[in-house]
């Protein structure tokens, strides 16, 4: 039996749509002020059952100090909710105008603001439920450059790359609860509550369009953002089994493509 066969349940993050809104002011033909805001969430929900003597599911969430050998179920789910809040405010310039390209540097601040919840339900002795819950608050400076490459017509290329250090606040929950037990008498709990600093490294690489009047920019990118040094509820839950809660840290990804839509006026 410690060798993993079988169905596994899986509660890992889903592309989802988000958004951003933002206004930029121009100060002069090369500096401007802007602030936008980014809001994501995805949220995941899966169950499972299997027929008796076709297997069983380990419930790996679990506590390991509260299994048993009845331990082993035929029936779980999973939910997963993950959603940020963004909010960037910056000042541009432009350092470098030529004639195949230039060159802008931003510099501002951001504020940001991540929550993980997730919730695993076993039939194990009654019900067994697993719950934990993640944030994480931070604001600090944010620098970035800005190439644009514009083409023969009205379209460009461009690429975008920022790095923001944050000081934020980390905070994580475990509770492990039975239904014979009820909510009162966990059994297992565990949190930490952290200040640390959280880089952040941010690319886009992407292609756009100018209207004729030059009043309309349409553009599609890829983006890619790393919150390094900060915690997924993956490696809490390892953690708090490993019973060593001691600098635990993780890096946590955003990435997707772009779609974007601008008025100039």
């Amino acid at each position: 039996n410690a060798v993993p066969i079988g169905a596994t349940l899986y509660a890992d993050r889903m592309f989802q749509p988000g958004f951003r809104v933002g206004l930029t002011s121009n100060l002069t033909d090369e500096s401007s002020l802007s602030g936008n805001y980014w809001f994501y969430q995805s949220q995941l929900h899966r169950s499972a059952a299997l027929p008796g003597g076709t297997g069983y599911f380990d419930p790996v969430t679990m506590h390991p100090n509260t299994l048993s050998v009845v331990s082993d179920n035929l029936a779980t789910t999973a939910e997963f909710d993950l959603d940020f809040d963004v909010v960037d405010a910056h000042y541009r310039s432009t350092v470098y105008d030529g004639d195949l390209y230039y060159l802008d540097l931003t510099v501002g601040a951001r504020y940001a603001r991540i929550d993980e919840d997730f919730h695993a339900s076993y039939s194990v002795l009654g019900t067994t439920d697993v719950d934990t819950a993640l944030g994480f608050d931070g604001c600090g400076p944010r620098l970035g450059l800005e190439l644009e490459r514009p083409f023969d017509g009205r379209m460009h290329l461009f690429v975008r790359s920022a790095l923001s250090m944050l000081l934020g606040h980390v905070t994580a929950e475990y509770v492990q609860t039975n239904s014979f037990g009820g909510s009162t008498t966990p059994q297992a709990t565990a949190e930490i509550d952290d200040s640390r600093f959280v880089p952040v490294t941010e690319l886009e690489v992407g292609i756009g369009w100018d209207s004729p009047n030059g009043n309309w920019r349409f553009s599609g990118a890829y983006y890619v953002a790393t919150y390094h040094n900060t915690l997924t509820t993956g490696r809490f839950i390892q953690g708090v089994q490993d019973n060593n809660l001691y600098k635990l840290d993780d890096s946590l990804t955003f990435d997707g493509l772009q779609a974007r839509i601008e008025i100039h006026w």
